[in-house]
């Protein structure tokens, strides 16, 4: 299921928000409509690595992690974004103070 560099970098480069809640959402539009899922929640399962990775080379200052990067003992490991001390994935734009509430 995953595409190419290229037409990923293509897709990417058409977003110009700045702000992180913006970029999450311009980026699960677009993976919603490349992908063919019905909702956020659908990047959770096998597209959390390339999502994370995407927001954060939109976003100066964001960095990815694996859930058990910050707890060895979590092994749900999603990929989850960190930025300004707060954490985001697909269907928290929002974001969170606590990471461990966007392990469902």
């Amino acid at each position: 299921m995953a595409m190419s560099a290229t037409i990923r970098d293509r897709l990417i480069q058409t977003i110009t928000a700045t702000v992180i809640e913006e970029v999450i959402r311009a980026v699960v539009d677009i993976y919603i409509e490349l992908y063919n899922l019905d909702g956020p929640d659908g990047i959770n399962y096998g597209l959390c690595e390339d999502f994370a990775e995407d927001v954060c080379r939109l976003v100066s200052g964001a960095e990815a992690w694996w859930t058990n990067e910050l707890d060895d003992t979590d092994f749900g490991m999603p990929k989850i974004i960190k930025y300004n001390g707060r954490y985001y994935d697909s269907e928290c734009p929002n974001g969170v103070d606590n990471w461990r509430l966007l392990v469902r």
